[in-house]
Formats: structure tokens, sequence, C-alpha cells
């Protein structure tokens, strides 16, 4: 399978940077401890930069925001060494499964899935309040 390096490697990148600043928000907004763990590796990561290479100072935020995209260059960097290190008959790729459907018929299934679990979950915790919901 032919792949364009240059627009693949792009993507990858902004898949991974997108995924890494998504981790960063989601510890910034998250109560819940157990999801604030990757926002604390980011920031004791950048915090041991700090340390070797001196305080960020005022340009914290603009360094830390190319230390964010730095993580995602270096992970669109890893993937592409793992694409040119496995034969394209390794490589999956979009293919019909058993039952004749694509590989998005069971990520909807899953993701749905996933949805109502949380709202299960959300409401079995009480953080999701339901009463105004019945009728008289």
């Amino acid at each position: 399978m032919n792949y364009n390096h240059k627009v693949t490697f792009a993507r990858d990148a902004l898949i991974a940077t997108v995924a890494v600043v998504g981790l960063y928000l989601l510890g910034e907004g998250a109560q819940f401890q157990p999801l604030q763990i990757p926002w604390y590796l980011l920031v004791v990561g950048f915090d041991v930069l700090e340390a070797v290479f001196g305080s960020a100072g005022k340009n914290y935020d603009l360094l830390f925001g190319a230390y964010l995209v730095g993580l995602g260059v270096l992970g669109a960097v890893i993937a592409a060494g793992v694409r040119r290190l496995t034969p394209d008959s390794s490589r999956s790729t979009l293919r019909l499964g058993a039952a004749g459907t694509s590989q998005l018929a069971p990520v909807l299934i899953t993701g749905a899935t996933g949805l109502v679990m949380l709202g299960v979950a959300g409401w079995l915790a009480g953080v999701l309040d339901l009463r105004h919901l019945r009728t008289a």
C-alpha cells in the first residue's frame, strides 16, 4: 500500500497532539483523581525540563504549549518508525469483517455502549439527577 509519508506524518502529528492536549484538558477539568494522572505526568515532565534548562518564567504558557506539540510530534516520529519497520502484510487496513460490516460498525456500537454505561454509572453515583424528568 502506498502512503504519502508527509501527509501521514502530519496526520499522525495532529492526532497525537490533539490526544496529548485532550489528556491535559481532561486533567484540568476532571474532579475524579484517577483521570488527573496523565495531566500530572505531563506537568511533571515539563517541570523536569525546567529543572534542566532553567525556569520558563513569563513564557511558561508558550513553552508548555510547545512542549505539548513536541510530544505530539515525537509520537508521530515513533508511529512513522513503527510503520516503516512493519511489513505491508501486517498493517491493518479497512477490511470487511466476518459479518460483512466495515470496522466502523463495531466502533459505533462500542462508543454507544460506553456512553450508556457512563450515564448509568453517573446516575448510580448520584451525579446525574433524573428526578426532574418524571411526569406527574
